[in-house]
């Protein structure tokens, strides 16, 4: 009877599933792209042999189903998926099949105009120790819309995922399982070694508009107009009320962020975007984000359009304003964290916690501040009541207790709104921080 030791069978298990490494010959005698840690992910490589370019493709498959699935790679013109060339080796049983295929706009399709093998020769593939191999060399003198010349750069698009029966299924849009784009064009008669993924740069100048109008100007803005009225009765800013300037200043600032970070996604997207291959409540963030903007752009209308204090419809104002500001507010929330689990945005996923724990703080901050509120508005109405019934005698001790109360009480207000202040800075250099130099 045959036994096998502990380490015996650690051994054949290893070997079921070698580590994918990157070829000695990079940077020597042939180019790479690749992304490694302790081991690879995937390999790309290139040798120039005069009229034809040899190319490889190695990738270290899922454990789950070694047998369905498929790597890709795609030269572009550009960082984007859309006209671009593909070369494709999918797992067909237990053969792998190599073709060429193209990306027309954002979907894969089969080369119409040509064989699936134009311009291909010494094709080979296997699977060896969950390592989907396969290698093709790629003439030169090719004339074709669909099919490259290789004697010109490109940018590498490098994807992978399932396949049944030789046919493939739509690569992932998780977070950290998109196509790897190449930082730069790869030179195929050069020896170039390149790593990393280019980073959607128009999507991190979207998120980081929004993350600064959000979480700084606009929670501080609604902050100082609510509870802070009655804050500097006695100073001016701009001849205005120091709370009403402020307010102002920051609600108009995230009025002009928030519409530039609509124009900067839809100039990135080219139009609307579905998120094809989105969940369904990531595919919210378009549409909700599109009802903040309309909210923001509401508000200040109806600020501009305000009537006089004393005017008996200030109050339907006051009430309509108020209500357009909290609900953009509310559901500005909601769409930023829906907007960072998006795969495009790049971002860890512990980012999410950091706008709750921004959430959670904006609501514990107002809550104190109600309470304050609710104190103060009692107290001075006690005060003023003594005063307009007597104002030409001293107060009394209870009144003078509760105006001195009413000082601390404003002060203390004034310690935490700084505070406030400077945590909200914080957390939004941290934010932004994340959303531009993440994953």
């Amino acid at each position: 009877m045959l036994t096998l030791t502990c380490f015996e069978i650690l051994c054949l298990v290893g070997l079921g599933h070698a580590a994918l490494m990157q070829p000695t010959e990079c940077g020597v005698t042939r180019g790479c792209y690749s992304e490694c840690e302790a081991d690879c992910r995937f390999v790309v490589t290139w040798k120039d042999n005069g009229a034809a370019v040899d190319f490889s493709l190695a990738l270290k498959l899922d454990r789950k189903d070694l047998q369905a699935q498929w790597i890709a790679l795609g030269l572009s013109n550009d960082q984007e998926m859309g006209d671009d060339s593909v070369t494709e080796c999918v797992v067909n049983d237990n053969a792998v099949e190599v073709g060429k295929s193209y990306n027309q706009d954002k979907l894969n399709v089969p080369l119409t105009e040509v064989d699936s093998t134009y311009g291909l020769t010494n094709i080979q593939g296997n699977i060896v120790n969950g390592v989907l191999r396969c290698s093709f060399t790629q003439s030169k003198s090719l004339i074709n819309n669909q099919v490259f010349n290789v004697n010109n750069d490109y940018y590498l698009l490098v994807a992978d995922g399932r396949a049944t029966r030789g046919v493939k299924f739509q690569h992932s849009v998780a977070s950290g399982e998109l196509p790897r784009i190449s930082p730069k064009k790869a030179n195929f008669q050069s020896t170039d070694v390149l790593s990393g993924t280019a980073k959607a740069w128009l999507v991190k100048t979207h998120a980081s508009l929004m993350i600064f109008a959000w979480i700084f100007c606009a929670s501080i803005g609604i902050v100082l107009a609510r509870h802070y009225k009655p804050m500097w009765p006695n100073d001016q800013l701009f001849n205005e009320r120091p709370w009403f300037t402020l307010h102002r200043g920051l609600m108009l600032l995230a009025f002009v962020l928030c519409i530039a970070g609509v124009v900067v996604i839809f100039v990135d997207v080219k139009g609307w975007s579905e998120l094809p291959g989105a969940s369904n409540w990531q595919k919210a963030h378009p549409i909700i984000g599109i009802i903040v903007a309309v909210l923001t752009i509401i508000n200040p209308i109806m600020a501009a359009c305000r009537p006089h204090p004393d005017a008996r419809r200030r109050t339907i104002f006051n009430w309509c304003h108020w209500g357009v500001g909290t609900c953009a507010q509310i559901v500005s929330g909601i769409v930023m964290i829906l907007g960072v689990t998006i795969a495009r945005a790049s971002v860890p996923f512990y980012c999410i916690w950091i706008l709750i724990a921004w959430i959670v703080y904006q609501m514990v901050i107002e809550f104190m501040l109600e309470i304050f509120d609710c104190c103060f508005a009692d107290k001075s109405k006690y005060v003023n009541m003594s005063r307009k019934h007597n104002p030409h005698v001293p107060l009394d001790r209870q009144s003078r207790q509760m105006n001195t109360e009413l000082k601390s009480m404003c002060s203390l207000e004034d310690r935490i709104v700084l505070c406030y202040m400077s945590l909200d800075q914080r957390m939004l250099i941290f934010a932004m921080q994340i959303i531009t130099f993440g994953k």
